[in-house]
């Protein structure tokens, strides 16, 4: 048995001391810079294969901490600004995007949008969301309780798909909000009539 007063991996988030959730996250966000740069080196000769791994595989990695570790937008900075001034050029043939650009870019396909999530904007609302989609099982654990809630499935899947529905009307909010700013030639280059 091992025991610490700074914290540990726990069901593969990270419990214990902000100190040592920092360094933890820290390391991660490393990690993941450096996965970054190596798929922006493969997205100058093969940007589609790159861009599906990016949207498939890598930003399912640090979606999961945005969820489970509260309070990490600021650790995740060195993350988005590789995004932002790496894989995205490498992706646009090297094209700098604007702040607007950059949030365009980050709604899903569906509106207009590639997928390139921001982690730095959406980890605390990830956060909640993830809270909200639990909170009837946690409850449950933390009261120890010895059977499931009563229609844990139904309240759960309705507190998922209240959550998918504000996001949807955020995300449908910003692409709007976007589309006000534009010039008729931006919405043409675009495609965002």
């Amino acid at each position: 048995v091992n025991i610490t007063t700074s914290g540990k991996k726990h069901l593969g988030a990270v419990i214990g001391k902000l100190e040592y959730k920092q360094e933890f996250i820290s390391s991660l966000v490393q990690k993941w810079v450096d996965q970054i740069s190596m798929l922006s080196e493969i997205a100058a000769f093969e940007p589609q294969s790159a861009y599906t791994a990016f949207t498939t595989c890598l930003r399912h990695r640090y979606t999961f901490y945005i969820r489970t570790v509260p309070d990490i937008s600021d650790l995740l900075k060195p993350l988005e600004s590789e995004i932002r001034h790496k894989l995205i050029p490498a992706l646009t043939e090297g094209r700098i995007c604007t702040d607007d650009e950059r949030m365009l870019l980050s709604l899903p396909v569906r509106v207009g949008g590639m997928g390139i999530i921001n982690p730095i904007i959406m980890s605390d609302s990830e956060h909640e969301n993830s809270k909200r989609a639990t909170s009837i099982l946690s409850a449950a654990i933390i009261h120890q309780e010895l059977n499931l809630p009563d229609n844990l499935l139904e309240q759960s899947k309705s507190a998922k798909s209240e959550i998918r529905t504000q996001r949807r009307l955020q995300q449908n909010q910003l692409l709007d909000d976007l589309k006000s700013r534009m010039t008729n030639d931006q919405k043409r280059s675009h495609q965002l009539s």
